[in-house]
């Protein structure tokens, strides 16, 4: 079993349950576990994954070399990955990069495991208040790229 793998199999172990595991990475000297729940992740569950997955990965001597272990929750600046992210932001607005490298932008108003249905600005008027299309577009998962939210003030 590879070294990420099994870091990925002790890091399942010690989530909380309805925490899952967003991202895993490990690279250089840092090890980093991104994790999040349908109602958001707190620090202090961020904190308690931490150090148990940190003294069971010292018990193990997994990691010969120092390195620094980040246990967190995605960022609203990070993509979204995983079919769960995009149901847990339902009606926040979304901007889409699909394979095709066309973009997209609007409303998300539904998530399932294959697919969201997006309700697009209609950019054609004069005006720069936003409006959105009536009908709303569905798009498979396998056909997005890249999809971020977006913040606004």
């Amino acid at each position: 079993m590879e070294q990420l793998d099994q870091l990925r199999e002790i890091v399942l172990k010690h989530l909380p349950q309805d925490v899952y595991l967003v991202d895993l990475s490990f690279g250089g000297q840092k090890l980093q576990v991104i994790a999040d729940h349908d109602e958001g992740l707190s620090i202090d569950v961020c904190a308690q994954v931490s150090r148990d997955l940190g003294e069971e990965l010292e018990a193990r001597e997994l990691i010969s070399n120092k390195y620094t272990l980040e246990v967190s929750s995605p960022g609203l600046d990070q993509p979204l990955v995983l079919p769960r992210q995009y149901a847990k932001n339902v009606g926040r607005e979304l901007k889409i990069i699909l394979e095709d490298d066309k973009e997209k932008s609007g409303k998300l108003e539904a998530a399932d495991e294959e697919k969201i249905s997006l309700l697009e600005y209609d950019n054609r008027g004069k005006s720069k208040a936003k409006r959105f299309k009536k009908e709303p577009t569905e798009i498979a998962l396998a056909d997005i790229k890249k999809a971020t939210i977006v913040i606004s003030f």
